[in-house]
């Protein structure tokens, strides 16, 4: 089984007062393009299956790549949502929280979740819902978010929590080879943005 993790391009940061702004964000007009250009390099890659975030970033993204694919069903769920140690965005603590819960996994602050918390909600749902779920010949896209998907690949990584310090690019791609009987997976490919033109790479 393939599977394709991709973060979802570059998100509006316009408005950011409310949680409700948190979770509706859609795209810059460079996320667009971004969104656009991932559309034409998966045209090839025999996607079967399309997961994403039910956040509206990764909802845009993945919208972009079904119809250039022609898919007509994405299955769309709060599982693969960012991990979110605060959820309100403007919260005056929210740079210091998050140096603090990239420190200490577990560390869970009051209006949101530890990271270990979002590594495991991932987790489970890509064991049990993806995989599971699917043939082991089915080639899948999850568009998901940078932290969430970085802490799910630090079991799997070469030199693990250090690996996953280095930000995780835009509509980058994480080839995963996995093989659904022993539950293991091989990393191809990882954080890829290379297909994209050079102005499009942030």
């Amino acid at each position: 089984m393939n599977i394709y993790l991709v973060r979802h391009a570059q998100k509006d940061t316009s408005s950011k007062s409310t949680q409700e702004d948190h979770y509706n964000r859609g795209l810059t007009d460079i996320g667009l393009e971004q969104a656009d250009e991932l559309a034409n390099h998966l045209a090839s890659f025999s996607i079967s299956r399309i997961f994403t975030s039910d956040m509206s970033r990764a909802m845009t993204t993945a919208e972009a790549v079904a119809s250039k694919l022609g898919a007509s069903h994405i299955i769309k769920d709060r599982d693969l949502r960012e991990a979110d140690p605060c959820l309100i965005p403007d919260h005056p603590d929210r740079d210091k929280i998050k140096i603090q819960c990239w420190k200490e996994w577990d560390f869970k602050p009051e209006h949101g979740e530890s990271y270990n918390e979002g590594k495991g909600r991932f987790s489970n749902y890509f064991w049990s819902e993806i995989v599971n779920k699917n043939d082991n010949n089915d080639n899948i896209l999850i568009v998901s978010h940078g932290r969430v998907m970085r802490l799910f690949l630090s079991d799997y990584l070469e030199d693990g929590k250090e690996a996953i310090k280095t930000p995780y690019s835009h509509v980058a791609i994480t080839h995963l080879a996995v093989d659904k009987k022993n539950k293991e997976i091989k990393i191809i490919k990882y954080n890829d943005n290379t297909y994209l033109p050079k102005k499009l790479r942030i």
